[in-house]
């Protein structure tokens, strides 16, 4: 479900400590797919959108375990069809697990 929010060519942003995560969608899209299961919640804290473009906040919790992030999602209307274009990520709590 992913792959059909994101379109092919969207960028992600972000830091988890000293960690970036600047890298194509696909491979946050992979990281979620080797994500263990969980109780990851988010929920849409704001909404905004001016024509063919809009943007989202989501506010993200329980991913890995403890970690929580605020996520900007930049979507375009292309082709009719919403896109998610752009993630950008603030880490805003927890740490991440320790490496198996």
């Amino acid at each position: 479900m992913l792959t059909e929010a994101f379109h092919p060519n969207a960028q992600m942003y972000g830091a988890v400590g000293p960690d970036r995560y600047d890298e194509p969608i696909a491979e946050y899209v992979k990281l979620m797919a080797e994500s263990p299961g969980g109780a990851m919640r988010g929920r849409i804290t704001s909404i905004v959108q001016s024509g063919d473009a809009a943007g989202a906040i989501v506010e993200e919790d329980g991913f890995w375990g403890t970690l929580s992030f605020t996520t900007f999602l930049a979507l375009s209307r292309i082709d009719g069809r919403w896109r998610i274009v752009n993630k950008n990520f603030a880490h805003t709590g927890g740490e991440m697990p320790a490496p198996e």
